[in-house]
C-alpha cells in the first residue's frame, strides 16, 4: 500500500484526519520561520531577515524563485534558507502553507505560481554562484513550474525584474531602460529577459521539452487558466468538417494538497466519474479521449454550451417555468449521481452548462466518493454549505445535504440575480472567498411554494432539510403542475 493509499484508508476509518497532518506540517513550518528570525510583520503574504529591505536593493535585477508544494515546502525552506542567512543573501519567503497554496492556486495572477521563495542576488557574480550552490541544495525537490520565468533546476527559475515598487502613481511594475525609458515588466516568460540586458547564465537554462498535442486537435481559444491546468476550446479533425470540443488540462504538482494529491489526480478522477455517470444520464459530458504530454495530462469532452453564470452576466433572464425545468433536470442529474454513491460537492452556476434545452453538469475533480481521492475542503461562495469550503480541517463529511443546499442556492441566483451580479463583478479579494453575497428578495409574484422550497433546501437545521433529492423532486412537480397556466413572460 503506498502512502497516498494509506492515508486516504486512515483518513476514511478516522484514525487520522487532514486536520493533524495539515497542522503538523504548517506549524512546523511557522516555527522553523521564527527559529530564523524572520520578520513576521509589515508584509501579509511574506516574511524575510532583518538585512533585506528596499534600501538595501536596487529597484531592478536578475531575480531567483525557487518553486515548492505544501507539501514540501518546509524541506525545501530547510536546505536554503540557512544557507541565505549565513552569505546574508537578500530574500523573502511565502509565510505559511494557506498562503503558499493560495499562490499556487493562482489566486494572486497566473504569473505568481510557484514562487515559494525570491532571491535577489547583488550583482551577477553573485546570481552566478547562487545558481551554482542553489542547484545543488535543491536538487530532488519538486514544485509547480513558475509560469513567468526560464527554468535553471529542479525548481529552480530566473528572470529579470523589478525589485521594489519605485512609484505609487504607476499602475504596473516597471523596468527603466538604459536610455531612460519606463517599460511594462511584463510577467510572462518571453519577457523575461528584456532584449537590452546581458544574461550572464543564458548557457544554464534548461532546455524546455515541449510535447505537441495529437495532430487532430487545434486549440482555439484558452477559456481558463489556473493552478491546476487550463481549459481549452480545441477543434477535433478527426472527423470533418472538424468538431468543437473541450480539452481539460492538469499539471504535475499542480495545486497540490497536503496530502500529496494534485491536479492530475483530481482530473483523473473526473474523468473517471464521467465514464460512469455519462452512460447513465445525458447531463454528464462523454469523455472523448484521455492522453499525456509530458508533465501533463489532459482529457477531451462534449461541449455543450455555456455555462449558466455567463449567461445570466450577458444579460438574459430566466422565467419562472424555465427556472422549474432547469432546476428539476439539476436535480434529476444529481439524484443519478447519488444513486452512484457520488456526491457532487462543487454545485453552481459556473459548473451548470445550457444549450437552450438540456443542462449539463461539468468539473467533478472534487466529487466524494469513498473510493476517490482524499477529501479536501472545496465550494464555490454562496453556492455551498460556508463550512464545507473554508481553509478549516478536516473537511466536513460530504452528504447529500451539500448537494440539496447548492440546488437551492442555484434556484434562487436563478430567480434573483442582483446581488448575485453585484458581487462577482466587485472581484471579491482572494481571502475573502469564504464569504457570499446577500441574496436578493425573490420579487413579490415567485409563488409561495417555491419559497418554501428553497429555503428548505438552503436550512442548515438537522431536521428541516431535504434528506435526499429525490424528495425535492417531488415538491418541484407538483410546484410545476401548479403553475402551467404560467407563461414564459411571468
Amino acid at each position: 500500500m503506498c502512502v497516498l493509499d494509506l492515508i486516504n484508508f486512515l483518513f476514511l476509518k478516522g484514525d487520522l484526519t487532514i486536520k493533524s497532518l495539515y497542522e503538523e506540517k504548517n506549524g512546523h513550518f511557522i516555527a522553523a520561520i521564527h527559529s530564523w528570525g524572520l520578520k513576521m510583520e509589515g508584509n501579509p503574504y511574506f516574511t524575510y531577515p532583518d538585512y533585506s529591505s528596499s534600501s538595501s536593493m536596487p529597484p531592478q535585477g536578475f531575480k531567483l524563485h525557487i518553486s515548492a508544494t505544501i507539501a514540501n515546502a518546509l524541506s525545501v525552506a530547510e536546505k536554503v534558507v540557512p544557507y541565505f542567512i549565513s552569505q546574508e543573501i537578500s530574500f523573502k519567503i511565502i509565510k505559511d502553507l494557506i498562503t503558499l497554496s493560495n499562490f499556487n492556486k493562482g489566486l494572486y495572477g497566473y504569473s505568481q505560481i510557484g514562487k515559494f521563495i525570491t532571491v535577489y542576488p547583488r550583482d551577477g557574480t553573485e546570481l552566478v554562484k547562487l545558481v551554482d550552490d542553489l542547484k545543488v541544495l535543491t536538487r530532488g525537490e519538486f514544485g509547480p513550474e513558475v509560469p513567468s520565468d526560464y527554468r535553471l533546476g529542479d525548481i529552480l527559475y530566473y528572470r529579470y525584474g523589478s525589485f521594489i515598487s519605485r512609484d505609487k502613481q504607476e499602475p504596473t511594475a516597471y523596468l527603466v531602460t538604459p536610455s531612460g525609458e519606463k517599460v511594462e515588466d511584463r510577467r510572462l516568460k518571453k519577457y523575461a529577459i528584456p532584449s537590452w540586458i546581458e544574461d550572464p547564465i543564458s548557457d544554464l537554462q534548461l532546455p524546455e521539452t515541449t510535447f505537441p498535442l495529437p495532430a487532430k486537435y487545434l486549440i482555439t481559444q484558452v477559456l481558463k487558466k489556473g493552478g491546476k491546468g487550463s481549459v481549452y476550446s480545441i477543434l477535433d479533425f478527426s472527423s470533418l468538417p472538424p468538431v468543437s470540443r473541450v480539452m481539460k488540462e492538469a499539471v504535475l504538482y499542480g495545486n497540490m494538497e497536503i496530502t500529496g494529491v494534485d491536479s492530475i489526480s483530481r482530473l483523473k478522477w473526473e474523468a473517471q466519474l464521467l465514464r460512469e455517470l455519462a452512460p447513465v444520464h445525458s447531463a454528464y459530458p462523454k469523455v472523448l479521449d484521455e492522453f499525456i504530454c509530458g508533465d501533463y495530462y489532459y482529457f477531451i469532452e462534449e461541449n455543450r454550451g455555456k455555462s449558466l453564470k455567463d449567461i445570466i452576466i450577458n444579460g438574459k433572464k430566466i422565467s419562472l417555468l424555465h427556472s422549474i425545468d432547469l432546476v428539476l433536470q439539476i436535480c434529476n442529474a444529481v439524484q443519478v449521481a447519488h444513486k452512484e454513491g457520488i456526491i457532487l460537492r462543487d454545485l453552481s452556476l459556473d459548473n451548470i452548462l445550457w444549450d437552450g434545452k438540456q443542462i449539463s453538469l461539468i468539473d467533478l475533480e472534487y466529487a466524494y466518493r469513498t473510493d476517490g481521492p482524499v477529501l479536501n475542503h472545496i465550494g464555490t461562495p454562496g453556492f455551498s454549505i460556508r463550512r464545507q469550503m473554508l481553509n478549516r480541517f478536516p473537511p466536513i463529511n460530504p452528504t447529500h445535504k451539500h448537494d440539496i443546499y447548492s440546488i437551492g442556492s442555484i434556484w434562487h441566483t436563478l430567480l434573483a440575480p442582483q446581488s448575485y451580479l453585484e458581487f462577482i463583478q466587485s472581484n471579491p479579494a482572494w481571502n475573502e472567498t469564504d464569504r457570499a453575497w446577500e441574496r436578493s428578495e425573490l420579487p413579490p409574484e415567485i409563488p409561495k411554494g417555491i419559497h418554501k422550497v428553497i429555503q428548505k433546501c438552503l436550512t442548515i437545521e438537522e431536521f428541516c432539510h431535504y434528506s435526499n433529492v429525490t424528495l425535492l423532486i417531488k415538491d418541484i412537480q407538483y410546484i410545476k403542475a401548479q403553475n402551467q397556466q404560467l407563461n414564459d413572460e411571468v
